[in-house]
Order: structure tokens, then sequence, then C-alpha cells
């Protein structure tokens, strides 16, 4: 064979050895790509139960308020879907790390269901998450409200009632900005104004009658983006910090659930009844319940003024009934 053959033969050689060995150093890397990711889901699966377990704690019980922190290795995101199926429905997270290899976040993120729980929280993604709870109310009590953040918030001159609450809970990512100069505020923050402009969410009182314990029982939080939800209560944070679509399905859940609760009382007045107690509430509690069953967030200021007169007609008789 001649030089040339030889030299050709050569190169042909190498290169096939180059091509394959760039195909092999591919393929690897794809396997490392696709482990890791297969690894990071699974740890996403965890991180998602372990939120679940995590929250169970802050049920808030007897108490008015709990309050927790949740710190993730990673920069990490958390989705919040609402699903009001079959009316009690369930709340569905999934839980993304970022990750340095690959995709930024995960595709295709597995989600856990929560079924027991009324979760609100915002998008933003982080390595410390602040979960704290308070207590809804119709006249009794419903269910614990779970919120869960990363973001900043600063509340710019509340009202007194509103900034007990919130140094009540402590919540450190939750500054306050009040007249007397005292200012807890990170520079970054949202800020949320009270019947006032100026900020990017401003809360509108609805509550002026005589029934009200503050002006503030009863509102409207207007976003930047001209989105406005309705509240009652501690609803008031939820419509803070969670999209509209999560918080309208939540509080159908939690309106539904206290439909049933309304048929358990109606149960109980016939158990007093048979024991000597009577109650003149039978036929209020049925209307309360219908009005309850398919009931929304524009429902919350009939739903607030009602279970406030249920609440003095129960305290006019003998028996207690919750």
């Amino acid at each position: 064979m001649s030089p040339i053959g030889k030299r050709g033969e050569f190169n042909f050689v190498l290169l096939f050895a180059i091509v394959a060995g760039t195909i092999i150093l591919i393929l690897a890397i794809y396997g490392a790509v696709k482990t890791g990711s297969s690894l990071t889901t699974g740890n996403e699966a965890e991180l998602a139960k372990t939120l679940e377990i995590i929250t169970d704690p802050l049920q808030a019980g007897f108490a008015e308020a709990s309050t927790s922190r949740i710190v993730f290795k990673k920069d990490t995101r958390i989705s919040n879907y609402c699903d009001n199926y079959g009316g009690f429905g369930k709340n569905i997270i999934s839980v993304q790390t970022k990750s340095t290899i690959g995709e930024e976040w995960t595709n295709n993120p597995l989600e856990y269901s929560i079924n027991n729980k009324y979760l609100f929280s915002d998008s933003a993604a982080g390595k410390t998450f602040y979960v704290f709870s308070t207590s809804f109310s119709a006249g009794f009590k419903v269910a614990d409200l779970i919120f869960l953040t990363s973001e900043k918030y600063c509340f710019v001159f509340p009202p007194e009632e509103i900034a007990n609450q919130i140094s009540g809970l402590g919540v450190p990512n939750i500054g306050l900005r009040l007249e007397s100069g005292n200012n807890t505020c990170d520079e970054d923050a949202k800020s949320v104004c009270f019947d006032t402009s100026g900020c990017d969410i401003t809360v509108i009182p609805k509550c002026k009658e005589t029934r009200c314990n503050s002006e503030y029982d009863l509102g409207i939080v207007s976003n930047g983006d001209g989105t406005q939800t309705e509240y009652s209560g501690g609803l008031m944070i939820g419509a803070i910090i969670s999209d509209k679509e999560t918080y309208d399905c939540n509080v159908k859940r939690l309106t539904y659930r206290a439909s049933k609760i309304v048929n358990v009382l109606s149960q109980k007045i016939d158990l007093m009844g048979m024991r000597g107690c009577d109650s003149l509430l039978k036929s209020d509690l049925t209307s309360f319940s219908a009005m309850l069953q398919n009931a929304s967030s524009k429902n919350l200021e009939t739903i607030y003024y009602t279970s406030n007169d249920l609440v003095k007609k129960e305290q006019r008789e003998g028996c207690g009934l919750w």
C-alpha cells in the first residue's frame, strides 16, 4: 500500500475514533442529566409530601393564629392549584427545585394532593418560605386558613386591629410602616395600602354597619393589574397573597364545608329537642345551609351579616348550639 493510502487509512480511523468518542460523551452527559432529573423529580415528590406534613402543626386549633418557617437547600418554586370538584375539593401542590444541569426548572414536577387544608400562596420562588395560619368563621369555626409565601410585603399605615394581628403573627416577611414612625419593611417589599392609593396592593374596607367589629371585617383587595377580590375576616391575607383563581376556588370549598357543618348543627337541634332543650333556629339554619351550598367570594358579605345575626339569636337561647 502506498504511503498516501496509509495516510488516508490513518485519518479515517482517527476520524471514526473522534466521532465515536463524541457520541459516547454526549450519551454519558445525557444519561447524567436524565439521572439527575429523575433524582430531582423524586426529591421534589418528597418535598411536596414533606410540605404537607410540615403544615399539619400549622392548623391553628384553638389558637387564633400560628406561624412557622420552611427552609430549602436550593432555590425552590412551589405551585399551588385548587380543585373544588365534589364540594370539599383539594389543593394540589408541586415543588420544583432549581437545577444547574439541563432545564432550569423541572418540566413535569410531581403533584401531591392535600384534601383537608385550605392553602393560599403566592408564586414567588426562593429558599425560605413562611407559613402561617388564621381561622375562618361563619358564626362558628369553619376551618383553618394556611398561607404560604416567600414574597416580602409591607403593610403601609394599617388600622390598629390589622397591625396588631400582623405583629401577633410575627411573620418576618410582612413588615409594618406605622404612622408612629416605626418601620419594619424591607425596601424591595410589595406595598399594601389601606383605603389609600399609591401601593402595589390596596385594601378597601366595606363593613360600615354597627354589626361590624371593624370596617375591615369585609372589604375588597385591589391588585395593580386591576383585579379586585372580595374578602371576609381572615381571608384578607389570602386575597393579598394568592392569585384570584386559587382564592375563589378555596372560598367555594370553605363555604361548602360550612354548609355541611350547618347541616350537622341542624341535626343537633333535633337531638337537643329530644332532651327537652328546644331551639328556634331550625328554619334559619336550613336557609343558611342553602345559601352556603353554592356560594362564592361574591356572597361573603351576605354570609358575614347572616352569620352575625345567627350568633345573636343563638346567644339569646338557653341551650348552646355551638
